[in-house]
Order: C-alpha cells, then structure tokens, then sequence
C-alpha cells in the first residue's frame, strides 16, 4: 500500500533536510510545503511555496491535494524518522480499517520517551495550562491524566489524539472530514480532527512500534517547547485562538453542550494572577457553560449555550 509524506516548513523550524532523507526512502510520494520568507533544504521532494503564510491544516491539507496514496504522514520539519517507522504504521493501520489516525512512539534525540498521547481537553484544563494560573497549579503534576504521563503502553493503544509532529493520516478519513480545519493558524488542529474522527466513528491508535524522533528541548509534559510549527511562540495569539477553538468543541465537561440550560459568565484574568486563588474558584463556578470567546494576553472567557465554534 502506498505512502505519502507532508512535510511544512516556516522560517524559523529547523531544515527540513534530515526530516526529508529519512522519510524519502520509506514513502512513494513526498512533498515539501513552504511558507514565504527563506530557502530551506528540498532535497528530491516536490515543493509547494506559499505567496503567503499559511497555517499547519491549511498546508496539509494542500499537501494531501498533491498526493494520491491512501495514507499520508503528516510531519514536521523537525522529525527524524526511524528506519521501518512508516511500514508498521501502515501495516497496522490497513489491518485495522477503522483506523483514521496512527501516531509513533516519540523520542527525543537522546533517546528519552516523549509524552505525546493525551485526553480530550476540557474549558477548565487548559484554563490552567494556558494562563498565568500553571504557575499556581503545575498542570504538569495536577493533569496527569490528561497528559496521561503515568500510561507507557509497550502495544497498540487506542487514544483521544496525540501531538500533531508526526502523524499518518488515512485519506478516506481525510475526505470524509473535508481535511484539517484551516481556522486553526497554530495548535489545537491535531486535536480538531481526532475529535472530528471519534465523532464519525474513526479510531485514533498509538503504535509504539513505530518510533521517530522529535528533535525538540524536553519538558515534562512532553509539549514542545518552541513553535516548531510556526515560527512563532507556543502562546501568541493565534496560539491562543487556536486552543480555544478546540476547546470549545471538545470540552466534556461541559454541561450546555449538550443543551438545555443558558449561563453567562466572563472571567478576565489579565497579564498576570493578581489573585490566583479568586480566579480558580471564579473559572470553577462560572465555566459550566462552553467558551465562546478569548484573546491573550487578557484572557477572556465567556461562557453560554452558543455555538461550539466561537
């Protein structure tokens, strides 16, 4: 069965190069796209430049528009694949027809585990993850299970979503769905579209047979801590947006999702946490309806019986 690869390049990733050489020998069609602004490496693949700068959905979705395999990897210019990565993320996934989403095991270069499964977020998780209020609450001990950092499965293992570095992709998925949702400029498309996947009934698996690796500093969450697909920091504005989209349609925790009541509540918690006890208890009270507005750095929440889609 054939493979195809989608590599994204914005000024300020690594070069693409070694990425491209250790993914050419392992797929038949290989495509490289290009936001304006430098001159990375191409090596063999065909190269898609941007007029424009465009976000991670938008150029993989042309990326995918450019390729005809029934799978296509999805993969950041920072990755360096292993050897056989790619065949047993196709060979599980062809025996698996309801797999959509097959992610690898992460590394780091020195050999190091990466977290890169998690749990669908909810408003009030990422409340936490994304303000001042980590300082206060040290997700990355308080969330443990929706980092799921205590979970190391050694077999196949179906997940929410994974971390969108590297991820094969199956095209009937990917036609079903319309693509990647090209409102998403940086983050939270990863976990747009396997929420989009469950929703339609396709699986999400880990196969950890399959390992890359993820030429990224460490932090113990496993998130990368620069904006590897970007350029830009991981909490910019549209950093922001996008973490707020994919919250407002995947929080569970959220009790006018599903319909009946209407509340209305805004927390502002501004640049820092003057107050960050008031504002813990205020996000736990008020957000039981679902997000429909936020901007950084003065993060506003307004809750409500709305559309999902702020």
């Amino acid at each position: 069965m054939s493979v195809a690869a989608v590599v994204i390049w914005t000024p300020g990733d690594p070069d693409p190069g070694p990425c491209l050489d250790s993914l050419a020998p392992q797929v038949d069609e290989l495509v490289l796209t290009v936001n304006p602004g430098g001159s990375p490496s191409t090596r063999d693949a065909e190269v898609i430049v941007n007029e424009r700068t465009l976000g991670f959905g938008a150029n993989i979705n042309l990326g995918v528009a450019a390729t005809k395999a029934p799978f296509v990897i999805a993969s950041n210019s920072d990755i360096e694949v292993t050897p056989g990565a790619v065949a047993e993320l196709t060979r599980f996934t062809e025996a698996h027809p309801r797999c959509g989403i097959a992610a690898p095991q992460l590394q780091y270069p020195d050999g190091r585990w990466q977290p890169s499964r998690r749990s669908f977020p909810t408003i009030r998780g990422t409340l936490v993850r994304r303000t001042p209020l980590r300082r206060l609450m040290h997700p990355e001990q308080r969330q443990r299970t929706h980092y799921l950092l205590d979970e190391r499965p050694s077999a196949p293992a179906l997940s929410d979503w994974f971390l969108g570095a590297f991820l094969l992709l199956r095209r009937q998925l990917l036609e079903q769905l319309g693509g990647l949702d090209e409102g998403y400029h940086l983050y939270g498309e990863d976990i747009d579209l396997a929420y989009r996947a469950r929703e339609a009934g396709w699986e999400r698996w880990y196969v950890p047979g399959a390992v890359v690796v993820h030429h990224t500093r460490p932090s113990p969450t496993g998130a990368s801590s620069h904006g590897a697909r970007s350029g830009t920091g991981a909490r910019s504005p549209a950093s922001c947006a996008s973490t707020r989209r994919a919250c407002a349609r995947c929080d569970f925790d959220s009790g006018c999702a599903h319909g009946s009541g209407s509340t209305a509540a805004i927390l502002d918690i501004g640049r820092s946490p003057a107050d960050p006890a008031t504002c813990l208890a205020l996000s736990s009270s008020s957000l039981a309806g679902r997000a429909s507005a936020c901007s950084y750095p003065s993060l506003e929440i307004q809750c409500g019986s709305g559309s999902r889609r702020a």
